[in-house]
């Protein structure tokens, strides 16, 4: 992706993010003895729902509070837009897929991840009864996605192609939407696959939907959504641990019970009035990618961005054409085990029991 490709595709979202910023300088405040480290975060969702338990558990567990933080967090039109924030320097930290953070770090920005919360999440969720098995399967085969022109297109594509697909003739992609509609659509037979992010074919369960996934094996292995940030601040080493421990703290407790963490958010306002039926099932296939994340870079550790697991996705996204220039993982990564056992120097046990005992007051 070219930096001109990157600008444009991000251009009219930071405008809504500038309009949601005060215009100061991002970065941290005084120390503790002046009150809270103040530190800004903008969110690829372009809301505040089920899907964006990094930001809800640690606000409503008081982890980031805990950690002497007082963080405000801004929404914005996908997560391009969330990486632009961060190069204009609209914010501290950026919650995002890792492609756009690739792209902008390959076009000479400062970007650089520096907690992996998820393996690469999208997968082909297939009905049980269907004759469908592997990829190869697909020809004729009726695609539904919940977006057009979705950035998890390419790794489709490729996967289909490699399988003999032909992407132009084989197979035909209609935009079913959101979980209800696209449920609906394999329902009535209008599409027969959907592919899309595994949080929401986790809602088209909880609406009665029965589904086998299919994905590349190489998407199991490589990181992708987490938090990223600027090399000012990880100088800022203090603050970089505290914000990143409060994010491990919420894949512990959120790998431990997500039925627990789906009534921690039916107490945000946006929550309220949901199922917590709904919002379990969402967040169960989220915990499954956060316990994938943390086995697959074998550290122990929470949240690292192993440099292995990061060069594949850097080789791949490259190999498809999503950044401009090939970037060394290991460069990367701001600092090794040590920081991952400064950001995980908590009690995870005691994590843990909270989330079992569920007790929200």
């Amino acid at each position: 992706m070219s930096k001109r490709a990157y600008l444009t595709l991000v251009a009219a979202s930071a405008l809504l993010l500038t309009a949601c910023s005060d215009g100061s300088e991002p970065g941290p405040a005084e120390g503790p003895a002046e009150g809270p480290t103040k530190v800004s975060i903008v969110s690829g969702n372009q809301s505040p729902d089920v899907s964006t338990w990094q930001v809800y558990l640690p606000e409503m567990l008081k982890y980031w509070e805990d950690e002497g933080l007082d963080v405000t967090v801004n929404y914005t039109q996908g997560s391009p837009a969330a990486v632009q924030g961060l190069v204009a320097g609209q914010a501290d930290f950026a919650f995002s897929t890792l492609t756009p953070v690739l792209a902008a770090s390959s076009d000479g920005e400062d970007v650089r991840p520096v907690v992996n919360q998820t393996v690469m999440a999208w997968r082909l969720a297939v009905p049980t009864d269907s004759a469908i098995k592997d990829p190869g399967d697909l020809k004729g085969a009726k695609i539904g996605l919940f977006a057009a022109g979705a950035g998890s297109q390419p790794y489709l594509e490729r996967w289909l192609t490699d399988a003999g697909i032909d992407i132009q003739t084989d197979i035909e992609y209609i935009v079913t939407g959101g979980a209800a509609a696209s449920y609906e659509a394999l329902k009535n037979g209008t599409v027969d696959v959907a592919f899309s992010f595994i949080d929401m074919l986790g809602q088209m369960e909880a609406l009665g939907g029965e589904y086998r996934y299919l994905a590349d094996d190489k998407w199991l292995k490589m990181p992708d959504y987490g938090l990223s940030t600027s090399t000012k601040m990880i100088k800022d080493r203090d603050t970089l641990v505290a914000v990143s421990r409060g994010v491990a703290k919420a894949m512990v407790f959120l790998t431990e019970n997500p039925r627990c963490a789906a009534e921690v958010f039916m107490k945000t306002p946006t929550g309220m009035g949901g199922s917590v039926d709904q919002f379990e099932a969402a967040l169960r296939a989220s915990a499954k990618q956060a316990k994938a994340s943390f086995d697959s870079q074998g550290t122990g550790y929470w949240g690292f961005v192993e440099p292995s697991r990061l060069q594949a996705a850097i080789d791949l996204q490259l190999d498809l054409g999503l950044i401009s220039k090939k970037l060394d993982a290991k460069a990367m990564v701001p600092g090794d085990l040590e920081l991952a056992k400064a950001v995980n120097d908590f009690d995870a046990d005691e994590i843990r029991a909270a989330a079992r005992a569920c007790d929200l007051g």
